[in-house]
């Protein structure tokens, strides 16, 4: 009975590994001049040899398969650029260090040869990496890892572009490129912090998402009255029921900042943010540190961004993928169809909320319409999300912003009267703000949940699909035989002219029977390549085997489509084999089906 049980855990932790796509155009930039006019040294080396520090290629290399870690495979980041800056950084001071200061400055403890002043982003953008804005401009860049040093005082993270907001610093929109992106900037002494980094920059994004202060919730943390975010975060100093994951400097037990080590037993609901949103099965587990890494700083980060959930839908409002409403900020909205009338309800209207609005070639009207139970902002953005969330700072980016909160938002756009961006592409609604900006009001009454609802109307209204369209699976066909998730699901694909919005992977071991376990759930606009098994029928042998797609156009019509019938045939694996690969599956912490 033990060997079963242990089976079936194997088998449950497999199958409910679900996971998206956030392919991530990354480029690695480092500060690591040659060292060669220091008088203490007799061989020129680069800074980071000369104080025996890691490269900035080698932790963002370290950074690359964390993030894999951490989000069980969605985030891929694709290194794009390399690039060793031999020169320091000019500070905002105008001044800079040179070899010798610099070296006096850390080796010696000389703190007086430090050139004042903190790092000079818009210099850097304009003179060090000139290319970088065009690049990031074009798509062809979506992130920056900028490895610095002590001394260099930058941030961890920041966002740039029209409509920054904070990201663990003020956003910094002086450079007014349209497309935002994220820079983490990680110094090379501390090889474990990179991750800490991201973590502060996405407390502070979905923070300004949800409009989250954990400690303004009236009567203490519990599931029915909060939202989402501020349950997450819920660890033992705040709270003495429903501890859940913490954040980046308390771990459920935490007494204390950076407290990641504490070995006191506590009751912890974390795993129950695997089966997000269906938290039915509300019942906490005892935890120590060794859940989370044992007090290693990187590893209780990816324990942190492990829970987060990964899943295509909306809950109280909110996406429910938010490593990439954090990691991919421009266009991180729920798509929504002509005349679909999307209804939210228990939504916390302090929060924000955006959806992404498609009109195709040959519209000669698109109405916007918005009702809420509670009066928010609301505003509208050509091809990038308006933002106007709780960091209340200069530099917001949108072409329509509301006068004043309402209840009511409807918002016309003809091709005469679109703000001279032209109606047809991608449009972005945001709403939300209910209680103020910043701490105006911090604040809010018990039960103050309330309705959302939005809705798009284009002129004249798409007709639905014809027929033409297909995805049509190729890879398992027919009599094929599978062994391991390294053979790839293929497809070939007729778009609509509009193009793809989502599409929905499954697999049944049944034929038609099921039941039928997700694969990925993914907005993926573009199927221009292989999908690769994140989850494989452990220990299965079958001939009715079969992959199911389900595809969505932009304007929520949709098409399903099936494979061949296949086999699945995978090797048993020895007894104790097995209790080594249930300990591996605990370790990737059963992730959401």
């Amino acid at each position: 009975m033990k060997k079963i049980c242990l089976l079936f855990s194997l088998l449950f932790a497999f199958q409910c590994l679900a996971v998206g796509n956030l392919d991530l155009k990354v480029a690695v930039v480092c500060y690591n001049p040659f060292m060669t006019n220091v008088a203490e040294l007799s061989t020129a080396r680069r800074l980071n040899a000369v104080f025996g520090w890691p490269t900035g290629q080698s932790m963002a290399n370290d950074q690359k398969s964390w993030w894999k870690e951490a989000t069980f495979g969605m985030v891929k980041a694709n290194f794009v650029v390399v690039t060793n800056l031999n020169i320091f950084p000019l500070m905002t001071s105008g001044k800079r260090f040179n070899q010798q200061s610099y070296y006096d400055y850390w080796k010696k403890g000389e703190t007086d040869k430090h050139p004042g002043g903190s790092f000079d982003y818009a210099h850097f953008l304009t003179n060090d990496v000139p290319w970088m804005i065009p690049a990031i401009e074009d798509g062809r860049i979506d992130q920056v890892w900028l490895y610095g040093w002590p001394g260099m005082n930058t941030n961890e993270t920041k966002l740039f572009g029209k409509g920054a907001f904070g990201c663990n610093s003020f956003g910094f929109s002086a450079l007014q490129n349209e497309r935002m992106f994220m820079m983490c900037m990680p110094s090379i002494e501390r090889s474990d912090t990179p991750m800490e980094n991201f973590g502060h920059g996405c407390e502070w994004h979905l923070g300004g998402a949800f409009h989250n202060y954990v400690y303004s919730f009236d009567g203490g943390i519990r599931y029915t009255n909060v939202h989402d975010l501020a349950l997450y975060r819920a660890h033992g100093s705040e709270s003495s029921e429903n501890i859940c994951i913490g954040d980046v400097h308390y771990a459920p037990n935490s007494t204390r900042d950076y407290d990641w080590g504490n070995t006191t037993p506590v009751q912890c609901y974390a795993d129950c943010w695997y089966d997000f949103p269906n938290m039915t099965n509300w019942v906490p587990r005892t935890m120590t540190c060794a859940d989370w890494g044992g007090g290693v700083n990187y590893k209780h980060k990816i324990w942190f961004f492990k829970h987060m959930p990964e899943k295509v839908g909306l809950h109280r409002g909110h996406m429910m993928n938010w490593i990439t409403k954090y990691m991919n900020p421009n266009i991180a909205a729920y798509p929504i169809g002509s005349h679909e009338l999307i209804r939210q309800e228990d939504v916390d209207l302090a929060g924000f909320f955006s959806f992404e609005l498609n009109v195709p070639e040959g519209t000669t009207q698109l109405v916007v319409r918005v009702n809420t139970g509670l009066p928010v902002l609301c505003g509208l953005r050509k091809n990038y999300i308006p933002f106007f969330n709780r960091y209340q700072q200069a530099g917001y980016a949108y072409d329509y912003l509301s006068s004043e909160r309402g209840t009511e938002h409807t918002i016309t756009l003809t091709k005469d009267d679109c703000y001279e961006k032209g109606l047809e592409g991608r449009w972005y609604v945001s709403f939300g703000s209910a209680y103020g900006y910043g701490n105006v009001v911090t604040r809010r009454p018990l039960n103050s949940n309330t309705f959302y609802t939005v809705e798009m109307e284009l002129s004249p209204k798409p007709a639905p699909m014809d027929g033409t369209e297909y995805v049509e699976v190729t890879k398992p066909a027919a009599g094929d035989l599978y062994r391991t998730m390294t053979e790839p699901i293929k497809w070939e694909y007729k778009a609509p002219s509009d193009g793809w919005r989502a599409f929905y992977l499954s697999y049944s071991t049944n034929d038609f029977e099921g039941p039928w376990i997700n694969i990925c759930e993914d907005y993926y606009y573009e199927l221009d390549k292989d999908y690769s098994w994140v989850t494989f029928p452990y220990k299965q042998v079958t001939d009715r085997a079969r992959v199911r797609i389900i595809a969505e156009d932009l304007h929520g019509h949709n098409i399903t489509n099936y494979s061949g019938i296949f086999g699945i045939s995978t090797d048993p694996i020895p007894e104790p084999t097995v209790v080594v690969l249930v300990f591996l599956a605990a370790g990737f912490a059963l992730k959401r089906c």
